[in-house]
C-alpha cells in the first residue's frame, strides 16, 4: 500500500466515525468514488500544504462538478447528488466541522506515514 492509498483509508475510517457520531448515513468499505475524491484531495493538499478549509472545500467541489456531480439534497452516488456542493459558507456547521476535521486527519495520517517510513528503513526493512 502506498502513502496515497494509506492516508486515504485512515480518512475514510474518520469520515465514518464521525457519520456515525452525527447519525449520518455511512458506508464502512471504501467505494471507487470515494477514493478517487480521497485520493484527489490528497494530491491538492501536497501541492497546497497550507490551505483553508475552504479552498479545501473549493477543490473538492470542483472534483465533483468535473465528475458528473450536481447538488442534491441527498447524496446519492448513482444520481451523482450531494447536499454538500454549496459554497462553504452554506454548509451546514456539521458538515464545517466534519471538514475541519478531516483536514487534522490528513495532516496526522501523513505524519503517521513518515513515522512507519522512517521506524521502518531504521530497522532495515523494504522501504514503504
Amino acid at each position: 500500500m502506498g502513502r496515497g492509498e494509506f492516508i486515504a483509508k485512515v480518512r475514510h475510517i474518520a469520515w465514518v466515525s464521525y457519520q456515525i457520531a452525527a447519525g449520518q448515513p455511512y458506508n464502512v468499505e471504501i467505494n471507487e468514488d470515494q477514493m478517487s475524491s480521497l485520493l484527489d484531495g490528497i494530491e491538492y493538499l501536497d501541492y497546497y500544504p497550507d490551505p483553508t478549509v475552504e479552498t479545501n472545500h473549493e477543490n473538492w467541489m470542483t472534483m465533483k462538478k468535473q465528475q458528473g456531480w450536481k447538488y442534491g439534497r441527498v447524496k446519492d452516488f448513482e444520481a451523482k447528488t450531494h447536499p454538500d456542493l454549496v459554497p462553504y459558507e452554506q454548509l451546514e456547521e456539521i458538515e464545517k466541522r466534519k471538514d475541519k476535521s478531516d483536514m487534522i486527519v490528513h495532516t496526522e495520517a501523513n505524519r503517521l506515514w513518515e513515522e512507519i517510513k522512517h521506524q521502518r528503513t531504521k530497522k532495515g526493512l523494504k522501504r514503504v
